[in-house]
């Protein structure tokens, strides 16, 4: 098993990067409007499955026409039905499940209507994740997290005797994950990122908003395909100073690498539909979970 997981972009696919057909991923507003601040949080539409969360999203043409109305089924940051430590599930099993997911089409009768990326696969036709994403409302453009260091895009470790030698849960029997920096965090004792504390965490580890919040220290450019945009930016001293507070300007749309499939339609609940993919039938459906 390689050290950190290997993911794919999303960015140049989404509205704010100037592609001629992209994803325009809904927002809902939220909270008080101020002059030149927007406020907005992405609230999934769909919630009620056991690995995946749905986005109400749209492929829209560069004038602003819809071509197809299509939901965004994404892996969980988070499995609130199980246990961290839960011998049913782990973090392994769950990527198992969605590469299974994305390699077949119909299985015991139940037709896929799933779109994909070229960029989601590996030169073997591996399914990949994709990247971590932030959002700046201010600037109004999504990025990938990078490491305050060397300013790379953060990775999800799947090292597990590296995880062992920091205390913290192994990869391949939880699901625990931790972002991290693979040249940085193992050279200069931490920092690991983890969406959420669990009251557990060594000190090495820090959560979202401690991320978040340490993202103004980044003075100097970050790697280029981050496209971190805090660094150089006019608006640096208000957004991390004290007249505005930076969890109104930076929302996460989904804080750990994720597994995604664009569907026309939820004709099936998410957990019903990588069951079946992956070889339940329904009748299997209520012992697969």
């Amino acid at each position: 098993m390689d050290g950190h997981i290997q993911t794919a972009s999303l960015l140049p696919y989404l509205c704010d990067n100037g592609g001629k057909i992209c994803l325009d991923i809904s927002t809902i507003r939220t909270g008080p409007e101020q002059p030149g601040r927007r406020v907005e949080s992405f609230i999934p539409e769909y919630t009620g499955d056991f690995l995946a969360v749905g986005f109400n999203a749209q492929i829209r043409m560069d004038s602003g026409s819809t071509v197809r109305q299509v939901m965004l089924l994404a892996q969980r940051d988070q499995y609130p039905f199980f246990s961290d430590h839960s011998p049913k599930f782990t973090n392994s099993i769950i990527d198992k499940c969605w590469r299974q997911a994305a390699g077949q089409n119909e299985v015991n009768g139940f037709v896929s209507d799933q779109i994909l990326f070229a960029e989601q696969f590996t030169d073997c036709g591996e399914l990949l994740p994709f990247a971590p994403l932030f959002f700046c409302n201010k600037r109004e453009l999504f990025f990938h997290p990078p490491c305050l260091r060397c300013g790379k895009l953060l990775l999800l470790c799947r090292d597990d005797e590296l995880l062992g030698e920091f205390g913290l849960a192994h990869y391949s029997r939880s699901l625990r994950r931790y972002l991290y920096c693979p040249s940085c965090t193992p050279l200069h004792g931490g920092p690991w990122y983890t969406r959420t504390m669990n009251g557990e965490e060594k000190s090495v580890v820090k959560d979202c908003s401690q991320l978040i919040q340490d993202f103004g220290s980044i003075t100097s450019a970050a790697d280029p395909d981050t496209c971190f945009p805090c660094a150089e930016c006019l608006h640096r001293e208000d957004c991390y100073g004290t007249a505005v507070n930076v969890f109104d300007v930076i929302n996460v749309f989904l804080f750990y690498p994720f597994y995604m499939t664009l569907r026309q339609r939820v004709s099936c609940s998410g957990h019903d539909y990588l069951a079946m993919v992956s070889g339940a039938s329904p009748g299997q459906l209520t012992d697969y979970w």
